[in-house]
């Protein structure tokens, strides 16, 4: 098993790779532009951790602060990791029903300005929300067909790389590794010390999710993707 530090710096080499990927992208994302930044983010152990390790301590307090001011209200609790969700899908099998709303207020790491608070070291579901039009005119993200398909493989490294790991709302997730003791563990044994029964733990990559017609265009990120691995 590799240890979380070696992990965090796999995690950082692919962030890098995605911010490459990403860059003559067509985006509307502005600063305070927040109506993707809700409750509803999961993430694993690895970013967890890659987050929290990157924060100083007053930084990590305020953080850590604000969530536990909002912690009591609703936000989705994941049913199945990436990876899982990916084998069901190839098998012809139906997704789990997640209870999702929007509408259950921002993320709790965002100021009154809504911008967030940890950006630099965001998980990958908010490095993933690359927009081509300002999602307050929809409501949603207005993402091209490759751009999913890219995020989606992205996530499924991720999983895969933090075997050991656990996947989470970020909430949950960054309040259980908050502690001291759980973060250094993860930190030295690259495992989540003892995740909360609502956790789940993360799978390898089975079957990637490409369609065919997006399957030349992305060889090269895999192969990119394969040397964080």
């Amino acid at each position: 098993m590799i240890d979380g530090t070696t992990k965090l710096k796999k995690l950082e080499g692919l962030y890098q790779i995605h911010k490459r990927c990403v860059t003559e992208t067509d985006s509307a994302c502005t600063l305070g532009c927040a109506t993707c930044c809700t409750r509803n983010v999961t993430l694993t152990s690895l970013e967890g951790a890659f987050l929290l390790s990157r924060l100083d301590e007053r930084e990590k307090k305020e953080a850590m602060d604000r969530i536990l001011a909002r912690r009591d209200r609703p936000r989705l609790i994941p049913l199945a990791t990436v990876n899982a969700m990916a084998r069901l899908c190839a098998e012809g099998r139906d997704l789990p029903e997640e209870a999702c709303d929007p509408a259950w207020a921002p993320c709790p790491l965002l100021d009154s300005d809504m911008a967030c608070t940890v950006y630099e070291h965001r998980p990958f579901a908010c490095r993933a929300m690359v927009s081509q039009a300002a999602c307050g005119n929809y409501g949603e993200a207005d993402m091209d067909d490759y751009l999913f398909t890219l995020n989606n493989v992205f996530m499924q490294v991720i999983e895969h790389m933090d075997q050991g790991g656990a996947f989470a709302n970020l909430i949950d997730m960054l309040l259980h590794l908050s502690d001291k003791d759980a973060l250094d563990h993860y930190l030295k044994q690259g495992v989540h010390p003892s995740p909360p029964p609502s956790f789940l733990l993360n799978r390898p990559i089975g079957i990637l999710m490409v369609p065919p017609e997006h399957r030349d265009k992305i060889k090269p990120v895999i192969l990119s993707l394969q040397e964080c691995m």
